[in-house]
């Protein structure tokens, strides 16, 4: 039968976010599932790490613990690892594994953030030994790769490698950013040059070391491959009458998830990110819906109800569906699919952090959190929430803005902070905006007052953007604190000529 995959209606992945781990101990158990279910064996002492996936869950934890997201992760490096690993952070996963060899040649620390100071000061030092070594291994996996990339195809890339390292030897040039900084003829299209001197897989994986990823890693062409488990989690249900409404799915598939809990190959303190639940019709092919959490699901924790994952599973279900009918894939008769019934399905725990035994409560999450009670929200909502944050502006009306809670913004700059750099915006903006009310209204009313001398608290004195202001509008204006009879705790603008209007609430 045919089978067809569509998208649900949100996405459990961030932006590009790679983690290469070094370590000559091997403790038997594939600790990189702790950190996400995406994981890849580069080589024996190496694994190649995919965040995307579960970069919100840690970036939030950080923030619960008041560190940045490179300190989180060295801390789960440093309890859950063996001893003397280290890693390294980048946006590509060739620069990850890549200046793993640098970074561990400098024996300097546990962790570092490509995208820091010292990680962009380290590109400087990388070796032409390290590039080539790591040429050498990525070979390896295109083989493994097949013909899922044009560069599998490229047979002489090591003759090719050669040619590349004697022409840098010849024109001395010592370290690759050396020869990136315009050595090669001067070229304006410094990739374009390589490729007409040595090939597809030279100017690619030359590119890779210098550039960042816009899109998924598969348009990139890199040759990854996620490790499997060897139990993969998963139940099937013969239907005995077919249905087709969500009324009738809802209480069985509740009855599949609790099947689905008490298998003994899988157990309660892992987490799932993903599940894929196969659905198989009377008269038409196959249809696969992807169940996606936003943050990593405790499915354990709600046996006998299941509502996040109901609910998850019912938007879509819902959205795929009406793509079904809208695209006309199955049939050209819509009336005909919007008669066909499920038979039968398979509900399978695509992706999970596995936790070793010993570590069973690191995932402990206390719902007495405000941040783990909006997880365990916006694990079942369809839509992304979204909360206000401070934006780099001097002027109150500008200096709050609304993001989504897991906004590509919010966590690539997650992603790129280090210990080495601040977390908030500058401090003076901060400490203003901490001073300021956060509702503002659209429109400021006339400050009219029954007391005889109403008190006013000063609190600033702000310059307007005059380039946007009309002729006749004052450039300059006087913010006060007042706190009415109700009790209320007001805004206060004075302008020039000693007028006084309401322009904003605290609470």
């Amino acid at each position: 039968m045919q089978k067809n995959l569509f998208s649900t209606v949100h996405s459990n992945t961030s932006g590009p976010c790679f983690l290469a781990i070094s370590s000559s101990a091997n403790n038997g158990f594939d600790t990189g599932r702790i950190l996400s279910p995406r994981v890849m064996k580069w080589s024996e002492e190496v694994q190649l790490i995919d965040l995307s996936s579960t970069h919100r869950y840690w970036a939030q934890k950080a923030m619960e613990d008041g560190l940045t997201f490179d300190q989180m992760i060295e801390r789960l490096i440093k309890d859950y690892f063996p001893p003397q690993t280290i890693g390294v952070i980048a946006n590509h996963p060739w620069q990850a594994v890549l200046y793993l060899k640098t970074f561990s040649a400098r024996a300097c620390g546990t962790l570092l953030n490509l995208s820091s100071p010292f990680g962009r000061s380290l590109k400087k030092d990388l070796s032409w030994e390290a590039w080539s070594e790591t040429f050498q291994e990525i070979d390896d996996h295109f083989l493994v790769f097949g013909s899922k990339s044009k560069l599998s195809k490229d047979k002489k890339s090591k003759s090719q490698l050669s040619t590349f390292l004697k022409t840098a030897q010849r024109m001395s040039l010592h370290t690759p950013a050396h020869f990136h900084h315009g050595a090669l003829d001067n070229d304006s299209n410094e990739t374009s040059g390589i490729k007409r001197r040595f090939g597809d897989r030279v100017a690619t994986l030359w590119d890779w070391t210098w550039t960042q990823i816009q899109g998924d890693t598969n348009d990139i062409g890199f040759p990854w491959k996620t490790q499997k488990l060897n139990e993969v989690p998963s139940v099937q249900r013969l239907l005995i009458h077919p249905i087709r409404n969500w009324e009738h799915i809802e209480p069985i598939l509740c009855e599949d998830l609790d099947r689905l809990c008490q298998l003994r190959c899988w157990n309660s303190s892992e987490r799932v990110v993903s599940l894929e639940w196969e659905l198989f019709f009377s008269n038409s092919p196959t249809l696969s819906i992807p169940v996606l959490f936003r943050y990593p699901h405790a499915l354990h924790r709600e046996i006998g109800l299941h509502k996040t994952a109901l609910l998850q599973a019912f938007h879509s279900w819902t959205s795929s569906l009406s793509k079904r009918l809208k695209q006309s894939l199955f049939h050209e008769d819509s009336q005909y699919l919007e008669n066909d019934a499920i038979i039968e399905w398979k509900v399978v725990v695509k992706e999970r952090l596995v936790i070793p035994p010993q570590h069973h409560s690191l995932f402990a999450d206390d719902l007495s959190s405000p941040l783990a009670r909006l997880r365990d929200l916006e694990n079942s909502l369809p839509v992304q929430l979204s909360e206000f944050a401070h934006a780099d502006d001097w002027t109150p009306e500008d200096s709050w803005k609304i993001q989504s809670t897991n906004s590509e913004k919010s966590l690539s700059k997650a992603c790129s902070e280090s210990a080495d750099s601040p977390i908030d915006s500058p401090k003076s903006y901060l400490f203003q905006h901490l001073c300021r009310p956060l509702f503002i209204q659209n429109e400021p009313t006339p400050f009219i007052s029954n007391e005889q001398d109403p008190y006013f608290e000063f609190k600033e004195r702000v310059m307007r953007k005059w380039w946007q202001l009309a002729v006749s509008d004052d450039y300059v204006y006087d913010c006060f604190l007042h706190e009415d009879r109700k009790g209320r705790l007001l805004w206060i603008h004075k302008s020039t000529n000693k007028q006084l209007t309401i322009n904003g609430v605290y609470g």
